[in-house]
């Protein structure tokens, strides 16, 4: 084993030098570039050995997006409309997995409509589905936030025309909300709440800055694309459908 070692120490005193000499001594200049287009079209001859290398993992990822985790019992539309039924399952499926960590969080607005980028069809639900509802991988969030700056975000969810939220409540007129409730009782700008939004939002996402000064913020530690798949996976776990459903969370007032 001696012999191995000091084999190995003078090799390295041999290599170093070398090493060192090629790495300070050696430059290269761009002499010349030369462009030349390739077009992609039905008569490039397929790669079959390309094709045998990642056939394998198309077939395993193909079968967990195509996994069902649940049933839908009718369309959760996608709409620029003050409430939706998508934005409302998708508000309260945060709502519900981020009480699991902190049972004293009172109420959730996870995304913008801007965010959810596409709509679940009635009947099976695939993690397919979800990937395509939410394919970033944006974490939830947990916020204290003053009565002032709950304010902040009620003008701007009552501007905005509605927005996906959950336990909180308002009417709206003339883009100003009023009789406004955060988990059944009147909002109370003089004190403080807890509340669960995305880390994307949290950052003045979507052009808006209603939550940019929290008492205090703490990453929930969970992917809010995770959340969404858990709420689902426990809803048909105990033998329930996701019900597409709006509740009059967000009235607009055009009398």
């Amino acid at each position: 084993m001696n012999n191995y070692k000091s084999l190995a120490t003078k090799l390295s005193v041999l290599w170093i030098p070398l090493l060192l000499n090629f790495s300070c001594n050696k430059h290269f200049t761009l002499k010349n570039t030369e462009y030349k287009q390739y077009g992609m079209s039905s008569e490039v001859a397929a790669d079959s050995s390309l094709i045998r290398y990642y056939t394998p993992f198309k077939q395993k990822m193909e079968s967990e997006m195509n996994r069902v985790v649940g049933e839908a019992s009718g369309d959760l539309i996608k709409s620029s409309d003050p409430e939706t039924s998508l934005g409302n399952f998708y508000a309260d499926a945060i709502l519900a997995e981020a009480q699991k960590i902190e049972p004293a969080i009172e109420f959730s607005f996870p995304t913008t409509k801007g965010g959810i980028r596409n709509s679940i069809p009635k009947g099976a639900i695939t993690v397919s589905h979800v990937f395509e509802l939410m394919p970033f991988d944006n974490e939830m969030v947990i916020l204290k936030l003053s009565g002032t700056s709950v304010q902040k975000m009620i003008d701007y969810l009552a501007a905005s025309n509605g927005q996906p939220v959950s336990g909180i409540r308002m009417k709206v007129k003339d883009k100003k909300a009023y009789e406004v409730t955060i988990g059944g009782k009147p909002f109370d700008v003089s004190r403080n709440y807890l509340m669960v939004t995305s880390d994307y939002i949290a950052n003045n996402g979507d052009d808006q800055s209603s939550l940019a000064n929290p008492l205090e913020r703490r990453n929930a530690g969970k992917i809010i694309r995770t959340a969404l798949l858990d709420y689902i996976g426990e809803q048909t776990k105990n033998g329930k459908k996701i019900i597409p459903q709006t509740d009059g969370r967000i009235i607009i007032d055009n009398k």
